[in-house]
Parts: structure tokens; C-alpha cells; sequence
């Protein structure tokens, strides 16, 4: 969605959209049917592993020229019944398929593409940008077949937050240049607040929000 604002503020941008095996994306710029499927695959890019990505309100309403009422009415029918979903407009989708690719990328592609880049270029990607990188080159054919235009990929992460999957796809022990955060984060301490079924999670959340910055703001 940062790449399509940018796109909407005047920067010439063909968009690729990459998404794992939970690929909601592609399917609905495939169909046109913005819709749930019965099963979420867990992947090594956990954030992508769900249903409904919130931004993609945001996409319509770019795609829909702002048009409010139409995206909630979109979005109403989704929500009334998400396992039929939602019709895009033929308008709609027919403006996001002249600047818009979609790919999906599994498991195994991003463990390749994140051996093939660190030992390329010593690079470490974390999962989600490998996703990314895949993503493109699964398309880079239809986007840039010449290869003239400079390709860039809106990276989501550092790998140091998912050394659990990263460390074993490159066979090493540790990550190299840990952020300055994360050092000796594990001998941090740790806080949580129990949550009962059937509590209202929302109203303690913001209870919590409220308290931390009450107390930030004394410090």
C-alpha cells in the first residue's frame, strides 16, 4: 500500500504483490472474489499467514477512485458472508490489473531465494522480503521483460527476527549485524497480563495502552 500511494502521488510504479501459500491476494486478483478459504497454511513468513489482509481495504479505495460508500458497501458483504466473499467491482479490478501483478511464493522458493542471495551477495533476507524477491522474479518476465527498469523490494523485517527459520536455511549459527535493539533482549524482563475467555479483550488492551502511557509519561 506504500508502494500504491507512492504510485497515486506520481512515482511511475508496475506494483507486484507477493504472497505465501495463504494467497488471498492473488486469488482475488485472479477471480475478482475477495473471499475466505478453509484452511490457513503456517508458513516460515508467519505475517502473511492469514485470511484477510487489512490493507486491502485500502487497496479498493484507491481502486474505487475514493469512493467510500462503495468500499463499505464491499467490505459489508464480505463480512456478511466471507466463505462467498465479496465481487469486485469489474472497474475496480480492471484499474489494479493494468499496474498490478500478483505471485505466490511456498516454503521452498524461500529458502532458495534466501540461499541464492546470501551467497550472491552476502545478504540476508528475512522470510517475508524473501516472499518478495521471489514473488517478483516469479513475474519479472510480464513486468520488466526486457529488464530495463530498476526493480526495488519494500523489505518488511530484519531476518533477526526470524533466525528461528533463517539460521537453518543458511546453515549457520548466528546472524550477523544484530540491531542495536535487539541486543540483550533475551535478558530483558518480561510482562504479561492474562486475558479469560469471554473478557473484553478490546477494553483491556486499551486499559493497558492507557497505563503504560500514564506511567511513560511520569518517568
Amino acid at each position: 500500500v506504500g508502494a500504491l500511494m507512492a504510485r497515486e502521488m506520481g512515482v511511475p510504479l508496475e506494483l507486484v504483490a507477493a504472497v505465501n501459500e495463504n494467497d488471498i491476494i492473488s486469488r482475488t486478483m485472479e477471480t475478482g472474489v475477495f473471499r475466505f478459504v478453509d484452511h490457513v497454511e503456517a508458513t516460515t513468513s508467519p505475517s502473511m499467514d492469514i485470511q484477510v489482509p487489512y490493507n486491502w481495504e485500502r487497496v479498493v479505495y484507491y481502486a474505487s477512485h475514493g469512493n467510500t460508500a462503495e468500499v463499505t458497501k464491499f467490505m459489508k458483504k464480505f463480512e456478511e458472508n466471507s466463505a462467498e466473499g465479496a465481487q469486485m467491482p469489474a472497474a475496480w479490478l480492471s484499474l489494479l490489473r493494468s499496474f498490478l501483478y500478483t505471485s505466490s511464493v511456498n516454503k521452498e522458493a524461500v529458502a532458495n531465494v534466501t540461499r541464492d542471495t546470501w551467497q550472491s551477495d552476502k545478504y540476508i533476507l528475512d522470510p517475508h522480503t524473501a516472499v518478495g524477491v521471489q514473488g517478483y522474479l516469479n513475474v519479472q518476465n510480464q513486468v520488466n521483460p526486457q529488464k530495463f527498469w530498476p526493480v526495488v523490494v519494500l523489505s518488511t523485517a530484519t531476518p533477526h527476527k526470524f533466525e528461528e527459520s533463517v539460521k537453518p536455511t543458511l546453515k549457520i549459527d548466528s546472524l550477523p549485524n544484530p540491531p542495536v535493539a535487539f541486543q540483550g533482549i533475551d535478558s530483558k524482563p518480561t510482562f504479561s497480563k492474562p486475558m479469560k475467555k469471554g473478557a473484553d479483550w478490546e477494553q483491556l488492551l486499551r486499559q493497558e495502552i492507557v497505563a503504560i502511557t500514564e506511567s511513560r509519561k511520569s518517568q
